[in-house]
């Protein structure tokens, strides 16, 4: 081989790599992102889904399978994840899931993805009554009817499957969730402790025993196990949250902080996490902070009844009453029987000196809840302006309410 040969053989080889290149990059950029999106929401998918997606070997009907054992992600999120793997809009992925010629077990994958589970029911029903023995779907029925909240039958359709494959995390996993929507606590917890036999690595589980034993007041082993998911899957915004929630209720508030701003690094418009970071730095008496985290919740979800009424607490505690009573009224715009939002906005009132307001606020709140009947004439802020007027209203509230 000459060497002109030799050039044009290792020209052409450049040429190619550099075509297949530029062909790849903006489908790899694609993965990227969308990699990155479901570590952020979830990760089962990187860890059953991904690999296959590299090669794009997995067909769609298989995409519409772990949609459907996954069901509880919202729309959006399905949105984001079908655009950026296929190319498709929601609405072009259903119409394409729905196969021509495939089986009830296939046409149920289909109507659970496109939300239509009362067809979806009714295809594994067909599908059952050829192949009985269909573990995966008796799996997938089990689902749906949580879904439909018919959660007894849930559980009954989870044991079949169980009965037929005992080796399936997932089928575990939906029965604990019959389960705990049934009210069956223990008996979630067993499947969940089932399915992590089964799968020690897998945090679903972690994460739904970890809610279970937080209900329980078991903090430290709750607390354990969401550090199990945080351990499979470190980008886990909502096991995050969850840490800091029990870190807080351990009154260890710096580490219930750092757990917050991780998760907001996670997830910067998790409205959640920002009212987490400014009740923990409230708790470290870092208030300028804390009113920033609470603007900063506001800022993402403006309705949040809750982020508003700290944001008042803030302020009051301030002494800028104005905004206060501001806040606190924005508050119960959205949240009209709010007891403490109705009582701190009558001492913001008291605080101003507006007896009037003061006394109209107070009532409200004696109305919600009588407590504060016993509260107010303990409070200092009340002492001079219950001699007023405005307050005899109050006095006779209280007397008709004991009468």
């Amino acid at each position: 081989m000459s060497l002109s040969d030799i050039l044009i053989f290792v020209t052409g080889i450049v040429i190619g790599a550099a075509a297949v290149f530029l062909w790849s990059r903006p489908r790899i950029s694609r993965l990227r992102k969308c990699i990155d999106q479901l570590r952020r929401e979830n990760s089962r998918y990187t860890k059953s889904i991904i690999c296959e997606f590299r090669s794009e070997k997995m067909p769609l009907i298989k995409f519409c399978h772990y949609l459907a054992q996954l069901n509880d992600f919202p729309q959006a999120f399905q949105e984001k994840y079908i655009v950026a793997m296929t190319g498709l809009t929601l609405s072009q992925a259903q119409s394409k899931a729905t196969p021509d010629r495939g089986s009830d077990f296939d046409c149920g994958l289909s109507a659970s993805v496109r939300g239509e589970l009362d067809a979806a029911l009714s295809c594994f029903d067909k599908e059952l009554s050829r192949v009985p023995s269909n573990a995966l779907c008796w799996a997938q029925k089990a689902a749906v009817l949580c879904r439909l909240r018919r959660f007894p039958e849930a559980v009954a359709a989870g044991g079949k499957a169980l009965a037929l494959e005992s080796g399936d995390p997932l089928s575990w996993c939906a029965v604990g969730l019959a389960h705990l929507k049934s009210g069956n606590v223990n008996e979630a917890l067993e499947s969940y402790e089932e399915a992590l036999l089964l799968d020690p690595a897998d945090e679903l589980p972690w994460f739904r025993k970890g809610h279970i034993l937080n209900q329980q007041g078991k903090h430290k082993q709750a607390l354990d196990a969401f550090q199990r998911v945080v351990t499979v899957d470190c980008l886990n915004c909502k096991a995050k949250l969850n840490m800091g929630t029990i870190l807080t209720k351990l009154g260890r508030h710096e580490e219930a902080l750092s757990a917050y701003e991780e998760a907001i690094s996670f997830d910067p418009r998790d409205c959640q996490a920002w009212y987490n970071k400014g009740t923990a730095l409230s708790r470290l008496g870092k208030s300028r902070e804390a009113l920033q985290a609470f603007e900063q919740a506001l800022d993402i979800d403006p309705t949040d009844a809750q982020s508003w009424y700290n944001k008042g607490v803030i302020l009051y505690g301030m002494g800028d009453f104005g905004k206060a009573a501001a806040a606190y009224e924005t508050c119960l715009s959205g949240s009209p029987g709010f007891d403490k939002a109705l009582y701190n906005l009558a001492c913001t009132h008291a605080r101003m000196g507006h007896a009037g307001d003061a006394a109209g606020f107070l009532t409200k709140a004696m109305a919600a809840d009588p407590k504060y009947g016993k509260l107010w004439k303990k409070d200092p802020v009340f002492r001079e302006i219950a001699l007023t007027p405005e307050f005899a209203a109050v006095k006779e509230f209280q007397t008709f309410k004991s009468d």
